[in-house]
């Protein structure tokens, strides 16, 4: 403040100073609460995720994985670390990787929901069947924010159907055998009739029965 000064101005920039304080104090204070509210948000989230009874991963809009729930950490056996980002395609099966990448990439691209089929490396190095689900994440205001994916390991449900097909088509080359030595047991029978029908007709001393 320097002299002279006017009183009203001197109230009126005391008044403007107070003000922006107390604005400045409320919007700390409500960007406090809302962090609160935000980690408050995300552990419940994180609980919910660990306890669910399938394998979950979150992605940013920018394809990049950020999340992945105990579920999935203890099928791999390797750390959160290791698997965000891109990491978690080194678990993917060599056979596979390229057409899930395809798949994961393109559905970003588009921003549609997608299901697909890979085998991921177990923590003890097995191979398993991953049926893998991603849906699209959007914010309140509209704004795309990556996707939410779950997965669940369908190996045994695979080679039972497996095993379920090969038992239909065995079944079906037995009963397909089964008419094919029918019908070839009813020509036989025509063909031996003709024969002993043929036998019947010649002589004795016939050359022809000898064979």
């Amino acid at each position: 403040i320097t002299k002279p000064f006017q009183r009203e101005e001197l109230v009126a920039r005391v008044r403007t100073h107070v003000e922006l304080s107390r604005l400045r104090a409320h919007l700390e204070e409500r960007v406090a609460e809302r962090t609160a509210d935000l980690r408050e948000s995300e552990e419940r989230f994180r609980t919910m995720a660990d306890a669910a009874p399938v394998m979950i991963w979150v992605a940013g809009a920018d394809k990049l994985c950020i999340f992945f729930n105990r579920g999935w950490l203890e099928f791999t056996g390797r750390s959160l670390d290791a698997e965000i980002g891109h990491g978690w395609a080194e678990n993917v099966h060599p056979d596979d990787i390229e057409r899930c990448r395809a798949t994961y990439f393109s559905s970003f691209d588009e921003r549609r929901t997608f299901e697909m089929e890979y085998r991921l490396r177990r923590a003890d190095g097995e191979y398993r069947w991953i049926l893998d689900r991603g849906v699209p994440r959007v914010t309140p205001h509209g704004t795309f924010a990556g996707y939410i994916g779950s997965c669940i390991d369908i190996t045994d449900l695979k080679h039972a159907h497996d095993r379920s097909l090969a038992s239909h088509k065995l079944e079906s080359l037995g009963l397909m055998a089964a008419g094919v030595a029918h019908d070839f047991g009813n020509l036989l029978g025509v063909i031996l009739g003709e024969i002993d029908l043929a036998l019947s007709e010649m002589s004795h001393e016939a050359s022809g029965r000898e064979s």
